[in-house]
């Protein structure tokens, strides 16, 4: 289950308005140049929770912090078309690929401080289960409104608005 009202540290907000004010996507630096300091004394919920933010919004892109408590854990989801890249500032989550609108494995890999990762729904869905206590940031190339997501209790996809 995922929250959305979490409250940042008003530094943090300033310092990525003034670092990504433009409405041009440079992944790199947005994701290498987070001020890690800003985050450093969050804590994490508990156990199976996450704690989901958008820190900024343009018409272009939208970055978005989520806080893992261990064993926290997303459906097998598309990203509305948006192009979705995952960077990991801390812990370490397993992502399970999928061939898009199905439940077929294609590939897990654990995920940690050293990777980025890009999701294309053209290519794949993705699931994501934090392994650890985890904080990671999403950028969206163009921001993600809702994600096609698999609801196993009635064997459907659905588009859920996020």
């Amino acid at each position: 289950m995922a929250t959305n009202h979490f409250i940042f540290p008003d530094d943090l907000i300033d310092r990525l308005q003034s670092l990504y004010a433009a409405d041009v996507v440079d992944i790199e630096n947005i994701l290498c140049n987070l001020p890690l300091e800003c985050i450093s004394n969050l804590e994490f919920p508990a156990e199976e929770q996450r704690i989901r933010q958008v820190l900024m919004e343009s018409k272009e892109f939208q970055l978005i912090l989520i806080i893992w408590g261990k064993n926290s854990s997303t459906p097998i989801h598309g990203h509305g078309g948006s192009d979705g890249f995952m960077k990991i500032l801390k812990g370490e989550i397993l992502e399970s690929l999928y061939f898009p609108f199905t439940t077929t494995l294609k590939k897990e890999s654990i995920v940690n401080k050293s990777n980025l990762t890009q999701v294309e729904d053209s290519k794949h869905f993705h699931k994501l289960l934090a392994l650890s206590p985890s904080i990671s940031l999403h950028l969206y190339c163009k921001p993600l409104k809702f994600i096609q997501t698999y609801l196993p209790e009635k064997n459907s996809w659905e588009n859920v608005e996020v």
